[in-house]
């Protein structure tokens, strides 16, 4: 069963500009004029203070009995009206409540000032669409926490706004009961940052342009190294301040993973209706249908973006890593290894000789030296094979 509630006030003003207006026309007459009321159902206090009736009305060719109740507070020319009505559907109680509404408009709008006291409709589309905003959330901070941790590793609060750390940090003192579970206070904001972020704050943190440390170093060395600006061209100096912008994280870290346009004014209108669904608020059709379409091409561009991250990035970013440091292992090795070889030569050489014998110091050393070799290259080719084995099978190493 769902019903709604309105509140019928006497609208004075409206009867005082125009005098054809009938101000004594009550509610229960208006309801008699516009729906086919049933007429062996009808049960009226002698004081027409209190009546509960039902009146037919159809929809798609179906014919409905809607519940209604009247009070009248005569004191203050109020009425109180409540619909009952028990589909077969929510959605077709919703859409025939709907179209009553509607029409209840129209025929007192010139006498009364209508109030909705209790919004099913509402309440019926808040409840249809939050599934889809809780995903919605879910889904950006996944692809937030993993872009971040990407670039930044488990230090990636220190890239934060400090305000908005500072309020995470005392938001996680008030909750300290639920956190209380041994961990520390930093290993629980590296756990939980971007869930205590409020939708506005995680507009901030996305779309707000900033400078980095690592972008000052550049913009630094691009200031030292083009002092005389006359030297270049008009198209140079247009992209050596494209350079010296500051840009937003999302410009930085997202644009190029997350193929929707006007981001930033989608994630707006979401955060907008957000707060009238949290808040229980007036939220129709119109509404629904809206926000409905946004929601659904967002978080499509967002699980696709996830996807590129997962199954893509992780193979840029393990073989940009593993080249990194095949590179600097290999620098190391050539480093040691002429100390090393003249070592060997050296121990060679004294073999030649009788009366020249190798000590154990050199002996050891020159082991060292070369299981160090060996070591620091299995170190760098055993993750390289791994991966190898994982994606081709095991049979990749024969």
């Amino acid at each position: 069963m769902i019903k709604m509630d309105y509140i019928f006030i006497r609208n004075c003003n409206a009867s005082k500009s125009n005098s054809s207006i009938n101000s004594e026309k009550s509610l229960l007459d208006i309801i008699s004029e516009n729906f086919n009321v049933i007429g062996n159902n009808n049960i009226v206090c002698s004081d027409n203070s209190s009546i509960d009736r039902i009146f037919e009305y159809e929809n798609n060719s179906k014919k409905h009995q809607i519940n209604y109740s009247i009070r009248n507070h005569f004191k203050y020319c109020s009425t109180y009206l409540a619909l009952k009505f028990d589909g077969e559907t929510n959605e077709q109680t919703i859409q025939v409540f709907e179209q009553i509404e509607e029409k209840l408009t129209l025929c007192t709008k010139e006498n009364y000032i209508m109030i909705n006291s209790y919004d099913q409709i509402s309440e019926y589309y808040c409840n249809k669409v939050y599934p889809m905003l809780n995903n919605f959330e879910r889904l950006l901070r996944l692809l937030m926490f993993n872009i971040y941790l990407f670039e930044f590793g488990e230090s990636y609060t220190d890239q934060m706004n400090k305000p908005i750390t500072t309020k995470v940090k005392e938001r996680l003192g008030e909750q300290k009961k639920i956190y209380n579970d041994g961990r520390n206070k930093e290993i629980v904001l590296t756990a939980s940052y971007f869930y205590q972020l409020e939708l506005k704050e995680i507009q901030d943190v996305l779309f707000t342009p900033k400078w980095t440390p690592q972008d000052e170093i550049k913009i630094n060395d691009i200031i030292l190294d083009t002092q005389d600006f006359t030297k270049f061209e008009d198209s140079e100096i247009r992209s050596i301040l494209e350079d010296l912008k500051p840009k937003s994280d999302w410009n930085r870290f997202f644009s190029d993973i997350v193929k929707i346009d006007d981001i930033k004014f989608n994630i707006e209108k979401i955060r907008n209706y957000r707060n009238i669904v949290a808040h229980c608020k007036e939220f129709r059709i119109k509404h629904y249908t809206e926000l409905s379409d946004t929601l659904t091409s967002t978080n499509n561009a967002i699980e696709k973006a996830i996807d590129v991250v997962m199954y893509k990035d992780f193979n840029v970013i393990n073989s940009k890593y593993l080249s990194e440091r095949l590179l600097e292992i290999i620098t190391n090795v050539m480093k040691n290894l002429p100390s090393s070889l003249a070592l060997i030569k050296n121990i060679q050489e004294k073999t030649n000789v009788a009366y020249e014998p190798i000590t154990d110091i050199q002996r050891e050393s020159a082991y060292r030296s070369i299981e160090y070799i060996q070591d620091e290259i299995s170190s760098t080719f055993e993750p390289i094979i791994r991966i190898i084995n994982t994606k081709f099978g095991t049979d990749a190493d024969n």
